[in-house]
C-alpha cells in the first residue's frame, strides 16, 4: 500500500483529490493544509480530516512517512498585492523548493501541479515542448518554480493542468466555468466582460483527479512533465458560454460591470490577453488515460451539481473566491501579508 500525502488539502482539487484517492484500496492518503483561505467548505459537504501545519514547518520526520508527496500548497491565480505581486508570489515558489529539497534527501516521489497558463499567448497547439509564454506573475511563479525542481535530484512529476472546473467540497466561482454557471443560475444571465475569443484548455476536476492517481503509479522515469487534461476539451469562452446558455436556457450579456466583481487587468478593449489551446497526448499515452464522459456531459454534471449546491450556499460569499477571502483575512489581521503565514 503506497502512502500519499496531501500538502494544501483543504483547498479546491485537493479536498476533492482526498476523496477521490482514498476510494482506491492501495492508497493510504493522509492530508495537512494551513487554512490560508479559512473555512471555506460548503455547508453540510464532507470535508478532509487533516492536520493544520504550514508546508513550512513540515520536517524530514513528517515527510519521510510518506511514499508520494503531493504538493498543492500555493496561490490561486489572482493577485494580493498589485504593488508587491513580485515578491509575494515568490514565497511558494521559495517553499516549494524547500519542499524539494527535503525529498530528495528521503528519496520519495514529489507531484507538484504547474498550469498550463505557463503557455500564456500561442497560436500553436501547445506540448511539453513548446516554447512557454506566462504573462501573469502567477503563471510566471509556476514556470520558475518548474525549473528550480528540475534542478534537484528528485523524483519528481510536473502536472500543468488546464483550467480547471467541476464541484468540490471547497467549491471556487472564480473558475470560469463554475463562476458562468452560478451566474446563470443566481443572476439568470451569462456576463462576459472580454469578447470571449480566446482560446482555454479545460479539464473535469474529477479527470484531474484522475490525472494524479496516475502519476502516483507512473515510475517510467524520475522526471516528468505532463500536460494535465483533455485534448477534446479545447474552446473558446464563448463558446463555453453557449453550451452553458443551452443548458441553463440563460442569455449571454457582455458587460464591463464585471470587471469591478471580479477585476481581471489582462482583459483589454474586452480582448483576454491569454490564449492558448493544449496537446494532452503525451499524459494520455504515458499515463495511459481515458475518459468515459464528454464536455457536454461533465459541463451537464456541474451544472446539476452546483445547481443544488446554491440551495444551500450564498454564491456571492467571499468564501468561493479566493482573492476576496485573502484581503478579508488581511483587513481583519488574519493573515501576515509579508510572508502569507496565518495568524489563527
Amino acid at each position: 500500500m503506497k502512502k500519499i500525502l496531501i500538502i494544501g488539502v483543504n483547498g479546491y482539487l485537493g479536498s476533492k483529490l482526498f476523496f477521490y484517492l482514498k476510494n482506491n484500496s492501495k492508497l493510504q492518503v493522509d492530508g495537512v493544509d494551513n487554512m490560508l483561505y479559512g473555512n471555506i467548505s460548503l455547508k453540510s459537504e464532507k470535508t478532509p480530516y487533516f492536520r493544520k501545519i504550514d508546508i513550512r514547518d513540515l520536517s524530514i520526520y513528517d515527510l519521510e512517512k510518506y511514499d508520494v508527496v503531493i504538493c498543492l500548497s500555493g496561490l490561486s491565480n489572482n493577485p494580493v498585492n498589485k504593488k508587491n505581486e513580485r515578491k509575494i508570489y515568490n514565497i511558494p515558489k521559495i517553499y516549494t523548493g524547500e519542499i524539494a529539497d527535503k525529498i530528495s534527501k528521503i528519496g520519495n516521489k514529489l507531484i507538484f501541479p504547474s498550469s498550463c497558463s505557463v503557455y500564456g499567448y500561442n497560436r500553436t497547439i501547445c506540448n511539453e515542448n513548446t516554447k512557454v509564454n506566462p504573462i501573469t506573475h502567477y503563471s510566471t511563479n509556476k514556470y520558475e518554480t518548474e525549473k528550480i525542481l528540475r534542478k534537484k535530484k528528485l523524483n519528481c512529476i510536473i502536472l500543468r493542468p488546464a483550467t480547471v472546473f467541476g464541484i468540490s467540497p471547497s467549491i471556487r466561482f472564480d473558475l470560469v466555468i463554475n463562476m458562468l454557471i452560478g451566474m446563470s443560475i443566481v443572476n439568470k444571465k451569462i456576463l462576459l466582460n472580454s469578447d470571449g475569443q480566446a482560446q482555454r484548455p479545460f479539464v473535469y476536476i474529477d479527470d484531474l483527479c484522475k490525472i494524479f492517481e496516475k502519476s502516483i503509479f507512473y515510475n517510467k522515469e524520475s522526471f516528468s512533465l505532463f500536460n494535465a487534461g483533455n485534448n477534446y476539451f479545447n474552446f473558446s469562452i464563448i463558446d463555453v458560454a453557449k453550451k452553458i446558455s443551452k443548458i441553463s436556457n440563460k442569455e449571454i450579456l457582455f458587460s464591463e460591470n464585471l470587471k469591478k466583481i471580479h477585476r481581471d487587468d489582462l482583459i483589454k478593449n474586452s480582448k483576454d490577453e491569454r490564449s492558448y489551446n493544449v496537446s494532452f497526448n503525451h499524459a494520455a499515452k504515458e499515463l495511459n488515460l481515458k475518459y468515459k464522459n464528454n464536455f457536454n456531459y461533465c459541463l451537464k454534471e456541474t451544472y446539476d451539481q452546483i445547481y443544488e449546491t446554491l440551495k444551500k450556499n450564498n454564491f456571492n460569499s467571499k468564501n468561493f473566491y479566493r482573492l476576496n477571502k485573502i484581503k478579508y483575512l488581511i483587513n481583519k489581521n488574519y493573515l501576515n501579508e509579508n510572508n502569507l503565514r496565518v495568524k489563527i
